[in-house]
């Protein structure tokens, strides 16, 4: 008796398909949140959360904090990498959720809606970065307050309805 491979690759024989492995590789088309305007730098990110400067609008189960800084300032020893006008974070606390499982689909889902929200804002004047001034660089953070997962639409209006109020 042929195991479990076996049997589907027999079936798959008497169908006419090749092995899986033996697919053409397919490249992937799909639109991702590139890393550039990923907020990465400690500097950045301690700046964010630490000035009175910065703003913070909650829309359960997300909490935005928004700080507006010059371009210049903070990318001493970035190598530029950090020019992007909008710089985003996504943060899930390891307290609301153990497994790191369930943080990534958060954070995936909030990826998602904000690249979502910034799709549809582009048909209008290029997305968020037409709403940062010029020499300026905005800094988002978007942190999960919830202690349970939501669908992945609940998400996405609130990230929009967040991104509403930095308008």
């Amino acid at each position: 008796m042929p195991c479990r491979q076996g049997k589907r690759r027999l079936m798959q024989q008497e169908a006419g398909q090749k092995h899986h492995h033996n697919r053409t590789k397919q490249k992937h088309t799909l639109k991702r949140l590139s890393l550039s305007p990923r907020l990465k730098s400690k500097s950045l990110i301690d700046e964010l959360f630490t000035s009175k400067k910065s703003k913070s609008h909650t829309v359960y189960p997300i909490r935005m904090v928004s700080l507006d800084t010059d371009i210049a300032q903070g990318t001493a020893g970035s190598g530029g990498k950090d020019d992007c006008p909008v710089m985003v974070l996504f943060s899930v606390s390891k307290r609301h959720f153990k497994h790191a499982v369930d943080r990534n689909r958060i954070k995936r889902q909030m990826r998602e809606a904000y690249r979502h929200c910034c799709a549809e804002n582009k048909e209008e004047a290029s997305g968020m970065q037409a709403l940062v001034p010029q020499g300026k660089r905005r800094l988002i953070a978007f942190l999960w307050l919830a202690d349970k997962h939501f669908e992945s639409k609940k998400v996405d209006n609130a990230i929009s309805k967040a991104l509403e109020k930095l308008r």
